[in-house]
């Protein structure tokens, strides 16, 4: 088992510009980016590779991530006891990605993954690509090298995420409790107080906690 001894990230309160909601920012994250609610904060403690996230390459590297912990590990499970299928939970973010990036994603080449993660990871980008076309009637759908290069980025966050963490279901854990606990907090109160959000995992103990200051 991979011993990951400290993740810490933090976030400051703030009022999204279009919907009036509150949520968090992270620490050096251009002011352009809209603020995010719990399950966002967890996505990008555990998912991001880069901190603050940078670029459309880094983003599909985060879907990769996401693959491993919340698919492999357990988080899009039905009632059934049956894994959620992976493409109809990304495919709408992988749909705005490819309207607004398209051939500008740099290439990647990466050897496929195994069995079901391999066909739950293509299926994430042709169900994402018909969508695409419902959300921009100019949209003429990908290349073939610009699907294989998209691919390529999710498999290289898929393989760094097992390598970060090793174990699916104890990163999935920690996802879960950073998202019940960022839940429990008003950011609209903190922001009216001073107070940003930190997040540490240290020795796999999550804890989430406010502070003054930065």
């Amino acid at each position: 088992m991979q011993q990951i001894k400290r993740i810490t990230k933090k976030f400051v309160p703030r009022e999204h510009p279009e919907h009036g909601t509150w949520g968090w920012l992270e620490v050096g994250s251009p002011d352009t980016y809209f603020p995010l609610e719990a399950m966002g904060v967890a996505h990008d403690v555990l998912e991001h590779k880069l901190r603050p996230k940078q670029g459309i390459e880094e983003e599909l590297m985060a879907f990769g991530a996401m693959l491993f912990i919340r698919y492999d590990g357990g988080y899009w499970v039905d009632r059934r006891g049956s894994a959620s299928e992976w493409y109809y939970q990304v495919s709408t973010d992988l749909a705005e990605m490819m309207v607004k990036y398209g051939d500008a994603v740099k290439p990647c080449r990466s050897r496929i993954l195994s069995g079901e993660l391999e066909f739950q990871r293509s299926m994430g980008i042709d169900h994402a690509n018909r969508e695409a076309f419902d959300m921009d009637y100019t949209f003429r759908g990908l290349k073939y090298e610009t699907r294989e290069n998209l691919l390529g980025w999710i498999r290289k966050g898929y393989r760094w995420a097992v390598n970060r963490y090793g174990d699916a279901f104890r990163v999935c854990c920690w996802f879960q409790q950073i998202q019940v606990l960022v839940a429990r907090l008003d950011a609209e109160s903190c922001y009216e107080n001073g107070e940003m959000l930190v997040i540490s995992i240290i020795n796999s103990t999550v804890k989430v906690r406010t502070q003054y200051g930065p």
